[in-house]
């Protein structure tokens, strides 16, 4: 699983993450550590709605095609 952040709004969000400094464009979703999570600026960003995380799955799940 892969834990992505997604930004809700018009103009980019900067954040500082373990990684280091992302910039997330308008509308755009960037991919973080859990423990990014925790930090205080993406905590309060999420709690007010301008970041949402979720997770994704790695391998997409292949479905077979409905026949005729």
């Amino acid at each position: 699983m892969t834990t992505i952040l997604a930004n809700t709004r018009s103009r980019p969000v900067e954040l500082h993450l373990g990684s280091g400094v992302v910039v997330v464009g308008p509308l755009g979703r960037v991919p973080c550590d859990t423990e990014d999570l925790d930090l205080g600026h993406v905590r309060a960003l999420c709690r007010t709605g301008v970041l949402v995380a979720h997770t994704e799955s790695d391998k997409p799940v292949r479905r077979p095609r409905k026949r005729g």
